[in-house]
């Protein structure tokens, strides 16, 4: 009975584990016409490492703007993985992800 425990339990937090991470939407529009801008997000179940990768309409920009936009982005990176890795594990911890607690989730952004 022990052994069919210790075999259970394990099998059973996995499985809830694969089954939050299949439930995490993969594509976010931002325009509901016609979605040019919209966000992917793939999550390895294994290693819980989170890529959003975020798809914009190409724009032309002029050098100022470029500089402008490379600073405001770098910032913004560094300030979205943190809030995306926060909301995650939050996540996790009102779910009872007992798998996504003992590893927590991180996030890398791209696309930018």
């Amino acid at each position: 009975m022990k052994r069919l425990i210790f075999f259970l339990a394990p099998t059973a937090i996995i499985m809830w584990h694969l089954l939050l991470c299949a439930m995490t939407p993969t594509v976010v529009c931002f325009d509901e016409q016609n979605c040019r801008s919209f966000v992917t997000n793939n999550i390895n179940p294994l290693t819980d490492h989170m890529t959003i990768r975020i798809h914009e309409p190409v724009s032309q920009n002029s050098d100022d703007d470029e500089v402008f936009l490379a600073s405001f982005k770098s910032g913004f990176e560094f300030g979205f993985s943190v809030v995306a890795e926060n909301r995650a594990n939050r996540i996790a911890h009102e779910n009872f992800d007992l798998y996504a607690m003992v590893f927590p989730y991180t996030v890398s952004l791209e696309g930018l």
